[in-house]
């Protein structure tokens, strides 16, 4: 979901990974900056679905970081759709600050994820 020129330059998603960490860190990307500012942006604030690509287009447009806007947004939504590893793996669970109590979870092609916790606990 990365916009930023220099981070997309970066072959290997690793490399772009620790690029952002450092700039988000150090406070030198621009469009992490401008994510708490635009969060209540109307473009933003008042619409009622989005998904990956608007974001993404929203963010090219208004000049935030899609990435860190859905995880802001995602705090006040309704519906969250998201793969199921997310729901499963704790590391990722608590990165993304999901919270399963009190909430209604349900998996879609819950057959594959029999294979998947196999794979995950052997």
């Amino acid at each position: 979901m990365c916009i930023h020129p220099e981070v997309m330059k970066e072959q290997s998603n690793s490399a772009r990974t620790q690029m952002c960490r450092l700039k988000v860190k150090t406070r030198s990307c621009h469009f992490h900056n401008r994510v708490e500012r635009k969060k209540e942006d109307p473009a933003v604030s008042e619409s009622l679905v989005m998904d990956m690509e608007d974001l993404v287009k929203l963010g090219n447009l208004h000049k935030f970081c899609p990435y860190y806007m859905a995880r802001e947004i995602q705090k006040e939504a309704d519906i969250i759709f998201m793969p199921y590893n997310y729901l499963l793996d704790p590391k990722v669970r608590k990165s993304l600050g999901i919270v399963l109590s009190n909430n209604v979870v349900i998996l879609d092609e819950a057959h594959n994820i029999e294979r998947y916790i196999l794979g995950y606990f052997l």
